[in-house]
């Protein structure tokens, strides 16, 4: 076979995989013999080589793994209570890798606080590798080559080590950027061992002293632009140039001004500007729009309240072991076999680890430490300089939709308990006066691409979950009860790709007949329906609904027969019809549409981008075959690449190409797929609870009896006194309470252009309490500086207030509370006037 069928230019941007595997053919064909008596000299060579190198590793003295084992003894290395802090080690070849993972594991005395990564280890593998070395307490060092350079986000450590320093300097900035990222809080050190009296050494060196004088003035961003310095002259060249001629001392005075010019701080700064440089702008009302549902989305997410509330009531009841540590902050000691061994979902980030150091449900608890704004870097941070890391408690990891613990844990219950969202529950919305009942259906609604996850399966890209009500009817003088509910579900309770958990999108009217909150109870009393008027129920109904008691069913039950008798049985499947038959109209053709209108241009602009690529690599091949064809005419061959093998290069990166192509056009092929049933319940309204009541049927101790068109009467006068106090301020509200969305007014600031998210709260002159529901809580601690609660007293038709009451809640509710009841003139004492 050839000793090398490759160009080493072409090895600059290759993956570190395939960078072993050239490496390991070329090793073991290489000679320069042209004879025998050549090639018995080179073995001569060689054996002097093995026997000279192996007197050197019985002697014990390596001069660079005594740098590196000084430094596993550095004051940086040690955090609080004495624990290790986590450290990456950087070398290049596998036999080095391996030599310095066992060395290191012997130092430390214990096997399991070393993982490796290099381009043997299979994808599963190094996701594992890298899991245990982010959360795994008990791991700490991980050593690697470039196979750990390449996209990995290992940002629990702040400390490397390159060992090894590559010729390429995009290396070094991959490798550095693995722990130097957005969201870094500590002051990331990097140590570069380099033999100084080598002529390597002297180059290398002498860039190094230049790039820590750029960083000095510049900061970290040096280490940005770090791949392009070297465009015109190769550092490799400059390397080899070194070693071939370095005694010279005309080429070490070349070589020294071309280190000078490539890391000059002028240079440096131009890079740098250039990649700043914007290539996209949006117009200031596209910057306005965007902003607006970002406001909307962080006020309706799930992240974190909701999420963190059913994930630690769900994974204490699965067996899980989690204890409070810190604010915010917990530690899971044991994660059950069950969640463990579930099969991980298609494309999860990683495996479900036996123990986790910390977790957390919000970004700003991540660190550990109380360090500065921005990350920081030093190339050798010398005496002292550790002072600037703060002691205190480890990074923890921040669970949201995607991690693997929180999607087994999910998976696992709805495993268990699936069967019991289709059996169905009855609820009571005690936030509705009137009689009428209402069946909520839970919908899934996915959307799929023209990929398959695996034969004759097609691939979710988008997965949602949706609910609609249904007026199911109900007794004499029965409403309709919140027939106004409008506006679409939006993307609360989303898995998979769906993004912005809790947005609530555009509003829909199809079977609305208002959307004024007051407009709630005010359905015409004398109208009673069977069925109809299926609707968008919001992005998750069900959180301000109640378990209905015992003593509720049963009363509720025998009244509904009296006033439907033997039609209930009969009815829920009609019911189930109409809102499947709303689902397929409306539903599953507005989540296309949201998901079409956010991928399209995603896979636009990444067909663009795939495209330019390739088609510079095959035009560099078609360009260096006529060349080398034109080499082979005039008799030049032997060398490393062919003719026929550059233009089987460029074919194969034409094929690569038009494969990419198709597979893009197979994303773009967007559908909705027919929407599921999920879940089943009976909502019934507190009006026809206190009737029941009233005639004997039911007790409820503490029910104040009030009448619906009293209700939405107070209602309705308060909504307007908050609309008008609004417009007097200079703002624009927007009334929204029909999208029960957590809040009843969407206000636009009139100076700033920010949106006020209002909670009105109507309360008649002798009312002593208000009652705020689960929903309307949380979405005040996801947008503390932007929510108000505006509280409205009516008496006889006089309004008095709005009275605003910013940051109204200190703590979320517990899990299972569906509305929290407060004192009302505690929360008028903390009150002030719009503003």
């Amino acid at each position: 076979p050839p000793a090398a069928d490759f160009d080493p230019d072409d090895l600059e941007e290759a993956a570190q995989e395939d960078v072993d595997a050239i490496e390991a053919r070329v090793l073991g064909h290489a000679t320069t013999a042209e004879t025998l008596a050549e090639f018995e000299a080179e073995i001569d060579t060689l054996k002097r080589l093995e026997d000279h190198a192996r007197a050197l590793r019985r002697e014990g003295t390596d001069t660079k793994w005594l740098q590196l084992a000084s430094l596993l003894d550095h004051p940086l290395m040690t955090g609080a209570g004495g624990r290790r802090r986590k450290l990456i080690v950087f070398t290049e070849p596998r036999d080095t890798l391996e030599y310095l993972a066992d060395r290191i594991r012997t130092r430390l005395g214990r096997p399991e606080a070393v993982v490796v990564i290099h381009g043997g280890v299979g994808r599963a593998d190094r996701r594992k590798a890298v899991e245990a070395f982010m959360h795994d307490p008990e791991v700490v060092v991980m050593v690697a080559n470039d196979a750990a350079g390449e996209g990995v986000n290992l940002q629990r450590a702040h400390l490397m080590v390159n060992y090894d320093l590559p010729w390429n300097p995009n290396r070094l900035e991959q490798r550095f950027g693995r722990i130097h990222r957005i969201g870094q809080s500590e002051v990331c050190h990097l140590w570069n061992l380099v033999a100084k009296d080598t002529r390597e050494g002297q180059v290398y060196g002498r860039l190094l002293e230049k790039l820590e004088t750029a960083r000095s003035a510049l900061g970290g961003r040096v280490y940005d632009v770090l791949g392009r310095l070297f465009e015109g002259a190769g550092m490799r060249d400059l390397l080899m140039d070194a070693i071939r001629y370095g005694e010279r001392p005309e080429v070490k005075a070349r070589l020294c001004e071309r280190v000078d010019g490539a890391a000059d701080r002028e240079r440096l700064l131009a890079l740098l500007e250039d990649r700043a440089l914007a290539r996209d702008h949006l117009g200031a009302a596209e910057v306005g729009r965007i902003r607006e549902e970002m406001e909307r989305a962080e006020a309706r997410r799930l992240q974190p309240h909701y999420i963190e509330s059913f994930f630690l009531q769900a994974f204490r009841h699965l067996g899980g072991a989690v204890h409070r540590r810190e604010a915010g902050r917990y530690e899971i000691t044991r994660v059950p076999g069950p969640i463990r061994r579930l099969e991980p979902r298609a494309g999860c980030a990683g495996p479900v680890l036996e123990r986790y150091e910390r977790i957390c449900f919000e970004k700003s608890k991540i660190a550990g430490r109380n360090a500065g704004p921005g990350a920081r870097t030093s190339l050798d941070p010398g005496p002292g300089l550790g002072s600037g890391s703060n002691p205190g408690p480890p990074a923890a990891v921040c669970l949201s939709p995607g991690h693997p613990l929180l999607d087994a844990t999910v998976d696992l219950v709805l495993e268990r308990y699936r069967g019991v969202l289709a059996q169905g529950a009855v609820l009571v919305d005690e936030a509705d006066e009137g009689e009428a009942i209402r069946a909520l259906f839970h919908f899934e609604i996915a959307v799929r691409d023209g990929r398959e996850h695996r034969p004759g399966s097609p691939r979710i890209v988008s997965r949602q979950l949706r609910f609609v009500e249904v007026d199911a009817g109900g007794g004499p003088g029965s409403n309709t009860g919140n027939s106004g509910s409008t506006g679409s579900a939006g993307n609360a309770g989303s898995t998979g790709s769906a993004g912005n958990a809790g947005s609530t999108g555009s509003a829909g009217n199809a079977g609305s007949t208002g959307s004024a909150k007051s407009a709630r109870n005010v359905e015409n009393a004398e109208s009673a329906r069977d069925a109809g008027s299926p609707r968008n129920a919001g992005p998750a109904p069900y959180l301000d609904y109640r378990p209905i008691e015992d003593h509720e069913r049963s009363s509720v039950a025998a009244r509904l027969e009296a006033d439907r008798p033997g039609r209930w049985d009969r009815l829920g499947k009609g019911l189930e019809d109409l809102a499947m038959t709303y689902a397929h109209a409306h539903l599953a053709p507005d989540h296309a549409g949201e998901v079409r209108a956010r991928r399209l241009p995603e896979i636009d602009r990444v067909e663009a981008e795939v495209t330019a690529r390739l088609k510079r690599e095959i035009v560099f091949w078609d360009n260096r075959a006529l060349r080398l064809r034109d080499d082979e005419r005039a008799g030049k061959t032997g060398g490393p690449v062919s003719a026929a093998r550059a233009v089987a290069r460029a074919d194969e990166l034409a094929d690569r190409l038009a494969r990419r192509r198709a597979d893009l056009a197979r994303e773009r092929d967007l559908a909705a797929l027919p929407p599921v049933v999920r879940g089943r319940a009976l909502v019934v309204p507190i009006g026809l609870l206190r009737r029941a009541a009233a005639s004997g049927t039911a007790e409820r101790p503490g029910v104040r009896e009030t009448t619906p068109e009293g209700r939405a009467e107070v209602e309705r006068l308060a909504m307007e006194a908050v609309m008008a106090a609004e417009r007097a301020l200079g703002h624009e509200p927007r009334d929204v309470s029909a999208a029960k969305v957590g809040y009843d007014v969407e206000s636009r600031d009139g100076t700033t252009g920010r949106l006020r998210f209002i909670e009105v709260k109507g309360r008649a002159g002798d009312a002593d309490t208000v009652t705020v529901t689960h929903q309307e809580i949380r979405t005040a601690l996801n947008k503390p500086d932007a929510f108000i609660l505006a509280i409205v007293r009516v008496r006889d038709g006089y309004v008095s207030g709005p009275h605003y009451l910013r940051r109204p809640f200190r703590a979320e509710p517990d899990f299972d509370a569906v509305s929290v009841t407060y004192n009302l003139r505690e929360l008028l004492a903390r009150a002030e006037a719009p503003r």
